[in-house]
């Protein structure tokens, strides 16, 4: 392939297969950027913290003075 053969193939593009090419780099981009900020946040909040965090809130729950009591076990 020469350098006439790539100008004429860049030459051939249409305007609408410009803005498809477009729409699916951003697609790429915006699935590579949430895959990767999702394997950095997991990475750096570990479970551990995480379910410290919920045993917490469940004995403040717990600890918490019922009003109804008829919701009470």
């Amino acid at each position: 392939m020469n350098y006439t053969d790539t100008l004429t193939y860049l030459s051939e593009l249409t305007t609408i297969q410009v803005i498809g090419m477009l729409f699916a780099m951003i697609c790429l981009f915006c699935i590579t950027w949430t895959i990767l900020t999702y394997i950095t946040t997991g990475l750096v909040s570990s479970a551990k913290d995480q379910n410290k965090e919920l045993l917490d809130n469940m004995n403040r729950l717990d600890t918490k003075p019922n009003i109804n009591k008829k919701l009470t076990k």
